[in-house]
């Protein structure tokens, strides 16, 4: 006879990665096995994708070519480099994609300040609003 309920959270945290991923399948509840920390960091990751798909589709529009590398591997620029890359009315910009938990790794710590203060106009997105509030404000320092 299998078990079929969930285990308590504080019980999951004494087993091992193995052990947990076992129980997850063997229940048939992929987040059986995981701890709550792990399910947050999840629907983070994933939040932080639906946003960046958000302003790949609001940049296409405007015709405004930029670089987002992949979610899904290891980006091939510098370790903490933002999520966006682009220029815009003749600024360089770069845009980094945080939802409202998110944190800057220690990569982007390090880095953020010296791309600021080589010239590159810099800002955390939260959401597609953030996105088009910033371009407006560039729009208008061009006037």
């Amino acid at each position: 006879m299998g078990f079929t309920g969930l285990l308590p959270s504080w019980v999951v945290s004494k087993m091992s990665k193995a052990h947990r991923t076992e129980y997850a399948k063997g229940i048939g509840n992929a987040n059986a096995g995981k701890l709550p920390e792990e399910i947050e960091a999840e629907q983070q990751t994933e939040a932080e994708k639906k946003l960046q798909e958000q302003i790949c589709q609001d940049l296409n529009r405007r015709e405004i070519e930029y670089i987002n590398p992949s979610m899904k591997r290891r980006s091939p620029l510098p370790e903490g480099w933002p999520d966006f890359t682009f220029c815009y009315n003749g600024f360089p910009v770069l845009w980094e994609c945080k939802k409202p938990k998110g944190k800057f790794r220690d990569s982007q710590q390090l880095l953020i300040p010296k791309l600021i203060k080589n010239g590159w106009r810099f800002t955390v997105i939260r959401s597609l609003t953030d996105a088009r509030d910033f371009l407006r404000q560039l729009d208008a320092e061009t006037l």
